[in-house]
């Protein structure tokens, strides 16, 4: 780095690592299997985090980077065991593994009130927030997941249920004192898929996530909400030709900061016309957030302060697109395009639908 203002310094790091990686798989038979995966990766400072100049584009909120950075060592466990039964059309899945982190690139925080010297080193103004990044030792997360999949042959669907688990915990300092953000988050899920034919194909899910964070120093950022996802999404061949595709999301957060716990809808509604031989082009007339509701929530936690975002999002409007498929790889026959090939997703992008159904 050559810096030339405020001042001229120059300064050349460098970083050597030998990263390790291991992995097992065992099949106890045809249907199941578990595997291990062992990683370890680095985290190098950036430029700007090596760089001690004070970065005031917010006055209230200023930044500076720290020249006696190091690189941050991580090592990752994950263990993934799958079981399938053909004869019952059932899935099972679990997933379970965490990470620890040396040298973790945290953020030191230095509050308004606080009296120490580097304000003046660095000639911050009364009534300003001073952050700087530092190595920190303690940082730890997991993550756990399972799902269970079983068919509901009455309606030629499928049923899935899953349920997941995340821990995180996240070292900084504030006014020089340690603190550890613990975070928690347990979700659970269900969804029914349809398996009846390519003309149709419908989902309906529900997704439940309680979060919850704690501060061992900064207890008055402690805090706990909910979100809850639900989503119904049909693709339907209406007659030879005609594609009709609808989704309708409700999304809802409990628990925010005043102004924005939200409860609302969103419907995406489109219709398409196959075109050209082979059906390979199609002309598709969308309209996206037809309630007009949609809306941007974001909820992020520190070691120091919690910030609710509520960002400009694109709500309703009208969309014509023409798509043409210009690829067969089957062998040189013609494939019809099922209806669930597109689909229309939240905030009125279309493409390929979440994932195949079996």
């Amino acid at each position: 780095n050559n810096q030339t203002f405020p001042q001229q310094v120059m300064f050349d790091t460098r970083f050597f690592n030998v990263l390790p990686s291991a992995s097992l798989r065992y099949n106890f038979d045809k249907n199941r299997n578990i595997r291990f995966n062992y990683r370890s990766s680095t985290q190098l400072p950036s430029v700007d985090q090596l760089q001690n100049v004070v970065n005031n584009s917010n006055p209230l909120q200023l930044t500076a980077g720290n020249p006696n950075l190091a690189q941050a060592e991580q090592h990752n466990l994950f263990m993934r065991y799958q079981a399938t039964n053909t004869a019952k059309s059932t899935t099972l899945f679990f997933m379970a593994g965490g990470s620890l982190t040396g040298d973790y690139i945290g953020r030191s925080t230095f509050l308004a009130s606080s009296d120490n010297p580097i304000f003046d080193d660095l000639d911050v103004q009364p009534g300003a927030q001073l952050t700087l990044p530092v190595n920190l030792d303690g940082y730890r997360n997991a993550r756990s997941f399972f799902s269970y999949g079983i068919p509901v042959k009455p309606i030629k669907s499928n049923l899935n249920f899953d349920v997941s688990y995340n821990f995180g915990r996240t070292p900084g300092l504030v006014n020089e004192l340690l603190n550890y953000n613990n975070t928690h988050s347990f979700g659970a899920g269900i969804t029914v898929s349809s398996n009846i034919s390519e003309h149709l194909d419908f989902s309906i899910s529900a997704r439940p996530v309680w979060n919850k964070s704690t501060n061992t120093l900064q207890t008055a950022a402690n805090t706990e909400y909910l979100t809850q996802n639900s989503r119904a999404k049909l693709n339907w061949q209406i007659v030879e030709g005609f594609v009709l595709r609808t989704d309708l999301t409700h999304t809802l957060y409990s628990g925010l900061s005043d102004g924005f716990n939200q409860n609302y809808w969103l419907w995406n509604l489109g219709i398409g016309k196959k075109i050209f031989k082979n059906e390979r082009g199609e002309i598709t007339l969308a309209i996206n957030d037809l309630l007009n509701q949609n809306r941007n929530i974001l909820r992020t936690v520190t070691e120091s302060y919690i910030e609710d975002t509520r960002t400009n999002a694109l709500t309703r409007f009208v969309m014509l697109s023409f798509t043409y498929n210009l690829r067969n790889f089957n062998s040189g026959k013609a494939t019809q395009t099922p209806a669930r090939s597109m689909e229309m997703r939240p905030g009125g992008m279309w493409g390929p639908p979440d994932g195949p159904r079996g």
